[in-house]
């Protein structure tokens, strides 16, 4: 019952009742399940090329989303400027600058989705790991935060 009301009840489980009684309130009708997609490689067809989320859905997890669009958008201008009227090799150019950094962020994301949801024996060795490591290293996310 991963993400699903199940998997709430039991960790409120040992809450103080007032609190377990406030997941009543909770609309239960609603489906939030999050969705990405795995990594294209191709976004451009002809004159038409996508950005943002519409070119590489990602989860929340690295919050990266509304970024990648903004960086879209920026690399996506200065390729059409260098390019002229050959939208064509700019919109190619444009996919082959961002398939790999937004290519990683999607699959970090999900890694990181998993590795925060791990239980059991999973849990205590991603604890064991993270807790030997300084609080600059435990990411690792130099990557990703110091730009394109």
């Amino acid at each position: 019952d991963y993400g699903g009301w199940g998997e709430v009840e039991a960790l409120f489980a040992t809450a103080l009742p007032r609190v377990r009684d406030m997941l009543g309130y909770m609309d239960r009708e609603r489906n939030w399940l999050l969705h990405d997609r795995d990594p294209a490689n191709n976004w451009t067809h002809g004159r038409i090329t996508l950005l943002g989320d519409a070119a590489h859905a990602t989860l929340q997890n690295m919050a990266q989303g509304a970024c990648m669009a903004i960086e879209d958008a920026v690399c996506l201008a200065d390729r059409v400027v260098a390019a002229g009227t050959d939208f064509n090799a700019a919109f190619r150019d444009y996919q082959q600058d961002r398939y790999q950094r937004t290519a990683r962020i999607q699959v970090s994301a999900r890694f990181v989705a998993t590795m925060v949801h791990l239980g059991g024996g999973a849990r205590d060795v991603r604890n064991a790991v993270l807790g030997t490591r300084s609080a600059d290293s435990v990411y690792e996310l130099d990557w990703l935060y110091k730009g394109p």
